[in-house]
């Protein structure tokens, strides 16, 4: 499978929780979203917690740096890239690029590098000592990923490593579609029938998906910025830290949704019904939820409710 390089793994919004007294994206938490990304990386490749649980394997930072090139500000829209630099048995170096998604200016680079350590017997996030000049077990399993992944060992990777099952981004919508982890941005998807598909980690930004039905999606961390979503059915729909800033979801049916921890910053939920929604730790800041029906499913939120329900 060869990937471009350098490979898109991650997007994200600048949170409001992230600013600092000067109106700008603190440092603290460029490292943060940076972090975000390594994860989406490390799952694309199939070093994820699967993993690392059966084989007993894990990576930690051993070291980092980080170049601050522009300011960010709340709402702003993230991309990702990586670029592998070099790996070895025991050790693997990257460089992360962060740029805004719609000025595509660079704002900020990490340059990293992560050690193999072998999880102890407190658990996958406890690393126990390997002796020098020794890979840890099943590092060369770990690495042939890498290889595989950014296709430099040809078919013989392959042969040695069963490839993790992936999704068909190109595939035409339908019911129960597998989307995992795709970019599906600016792309139009009106009045489709997406029910039951899977859409954890999805990015959709700024794409119309104007009176589709996505009711029963899987689309933890999926990312609906900018997405036009009036009239949509996400009925029972998982989406737990999806991230829908400034989306239009204007008379959309959320009925039994579970929005924890959800992002909704200047979202418009006008006309929204959230009868038995799940919004615990869900964002609503400069939310725009006139006449939407709240999660009690009796209440309807009063002409001007920006950031809760009057």
């Amino acid at each position: 499978m060869q990937v471009p390089d350098p490979l898109i793994v991650h997007r994200e919004t600048v949170r409001p929780e992230w600013i600092d007294y000067n109106d700008h994206m603190n440092v603290a938490y460029y490292v943060v979203a940076f972090d975000y990304a390594v994860d989406s990386f490390f799952d694309y490749v199939g070093l994820d917690e699967a993993y690392r649980k059966r084989h007993g394997a894990t990576t930690f930072a051993a070291e980092c740096h980080v170049t601050y090139q522009r300011e960010l500000r709340a709402g702003d829209p993230l991309r990702f890239a990586v670029r592998l630099l070099d790996f070895d048995a025991k050790r693997l170096r990257y460089l992360l690029e962060m740029y805004h998604d719609t000025e595509h200016y660079l704002a900020a680079t990490s340059g990293a590098t992560r050690r193999c350590g072998a999880s102890g017997a407190g658990g996958v996030g406890t690393v126990k000592t390997v002796a020098p000049g020794r890979p840890i077990p099943n590092s060369r399993d770990m690495f042939r990923r890498l290889v595989m992944t950014w296709g430099l060992g040809g078919l013989l990777a392959l042969s040695l490593v069963p490839a993790p099952a992936l999704a068909g981004c190109t595939d035409p919508p339908a019911p129960g579609v597998n989307w995992h982890r795709c970019v599906q941005d600016g792309l139009e998807f009106r009045e489709v029938d997406l029910s039951g598909a899977r859409l954890r980690g999805t990015s959709f930004f700024r794409a119309d998906l104007t009176g589709s039905d996505l009711s029963g999606v899987n689309a933890f961390e999926a990312k609906f910025v900018n997405a036009l979503m009036a009239g949509v059915k996400l009925d029972g729909a998982k989406l737990s830290e999806a991230d829908f800033t400034k989306a239009d979801l204007s008379k959309a049916s959320l009925v039994g949704a579970d929005l924890r921890r959800a992002r909704f910053f200047s979202a418009v939920l006008r006309g929204a019904d959230l009868t038995d929604a799940r919004l615990g730790g869900a964002d609503l800041t400069r939310a725009d939820l006139s006449g939407a029906t709240w999660s009690d499913g009796t209440h309807v939120c009063a002409e001007g409710s920006i950031g809760r329900c009057n």
